[in-house]
């Protein structure tokens, strides 16, 4: 058998953990593709675009976007955004990685959940919205906030 020198494995490490290190966006980093707040919940990135007309009696129907990856939303969900907020519909996310439904992705669900709903005025039930297939991994902000 061949043995791998260390400094090949030494290169490969770094390599990859700047890789994961650069895919990290701070609050102060993130672009939103329209207007809207950049905010940090428990060190993770989120974001909120409310529409522009409200009903301050009500609580702001809202849309849960997903991924919230770096560089995303983008450009292409403009199309979409702009017809939520038409509609009086906030847009919101939170970038956990690629978390899987894992209880620390989850609780940070859960943490944007509450800070949405008793904080910024959105309605306790959100819409979702998933760009990739492995995304829809039910984003029902924990087992204790699960809608009926």
């Amino acid at each position: 058998m061949i043995e791998k020198p260390k400094f090949f494995t030494s290169v490969v490490s770094a390599s990859l953990l700047s890789l994961v290190f650069a895919t990290s966006t701070t609050a102060a980093e993130k672009r939103l593709p329209i207007e809207g707040q950049v905010f940090e919940i428990e060190g993770q990135t989120a974001f909120l675009i409310s529409p522009d007309k409200t009903d301050a009696d009500k609580p702001t129907p809202w849309v849960w976007y997903a991924p919230t990856l770096p560089g995303l939303p983008g450009k292409f969900e403009v199309w979409m955004f702009e017809r939520f907020l038409d509609q009086g519909v906030a847009i919101a996310g939170i970038d956990v990685g690629e978390s899987y439904g894992s209880p620390k992705g989850r609780a940070i669900y859960s943490a944007l959940y509450e800070e949405l709903v008793e904080n910024r005025g959105m309605a306790k039930q959100a819409c979702q919205s998933t760009i990739t297939t492995a995304t829809t991994t039910r984003l029902c902000r924990s087992t204790r906030t699960r809608a009926p």
